[in-house]
């Protein structure tokens, strides 16, 4: 059960990276311009896009506004219909 949840996570991680890339590409911005933004190095947005570390909400919310979309536009259709359990639901 446990890789299970796992397994979906990581989905999801790297789901929202793409979709973070997918929208520096589309705003014609580099990590090196999204870190700067974050106040960061690029290393650390490297180890996020790549999966190995996650995105704070705050971190999403400000890369969203920055880039001059809703935090629903940046997160992607697939992230936000996915559901966690029978009961419960990322989209209210």
């Amino acid at each position: 059960m446990e890789n299970d949840e796992n397994h979906v996570a990581n989905a999801m991680r790297m789901h929202l990276a793409g979709e973070i890339r997918a929208w520096l590409g589309r705003r014609n911005r580099s990590q090196s311009d999204l870190a700067r933004h974050l106040g960061c190095n690029r290393s650390a947005i490297s180890r996020r896009l790549g999966g190995a570390q996650d995105f704070t909400f705050v971190e999403l919310t400000t890369i969203a506004d920055w880039l001059g979309i809703t935090l629903a536009d940046l997160l992607g259709p697939e992230i936000l219909q996915t559901r966690r359990s029978p009961h419960t639901d990322l989209v209210g």
